[in-house]
């Protein structure tokens, strides 16, 4: 094997996972990016069953949100085909909807993981959109298989 390829395979070894072991970090008050948070996240998920409720209520809501979009497409498509895709369509209004569904439904179990199992506060209210894309990131590693529950 030449040296660029031994380079190359090293580059596509996967690469261990963040915070395995779920150790607890203090939170800083503030963090500058998401690759400084997700171990700060991981942290806050000791719990078995609490992680077990986020990817439950994380898949729901990714389900929810997929039939949203796909109902989007699908109106957008009978606008241009009006009939045959019509019936695809949802109802001006139940994508939105079903988008604020899908939220509550992910956060409600993530929430009674915290507040039930963890005993703590869930990161979502003081990093919101950092603890959004953590459930999502947590979500992958786990059905991917990179992570365990």
């Amino acid at each position: 094997m030449t040296s660029t390829a031994t380079e190359k395979s090293a580059d596509l070894k996967v690469q261990p996972v963040t915070n395995p072991t779920y150790e607890v970090l203090v939170d800083p008050g503030r963090f500058d990016s998401f690759t400084a948070f997700y171990p700060f996240y991981l942290g806050e998920h000791r719990n078995k069953i609490s992680r077990r409720l986020h990817i439950f209520g994380t898949t729901i809501a990714n389900i929810i949100l997929a039939r949203a979009f796909l109902g989007k497409l699908a109106k957008a498509a009978s606008a241009i085909v009006p009939s045959g895709a019509g019936g695809l369509a949802l109802e001006a209004g139940t994508s939105n909807r079903m988008i604020a569904f899908a939220l509550v439904q992910g956060y409600f179990w993530a929430w009674v993981g915290h507040f039930v199992f963890e005993k703590n506060k869930p990161a979502t209210f003081k990093y919101p959109v950092f603890s959004f894309m953590g459930d999502q990131r947590m979500w992958w590693e786990v059905v991917s298989g990179k992570r365990a529950l």
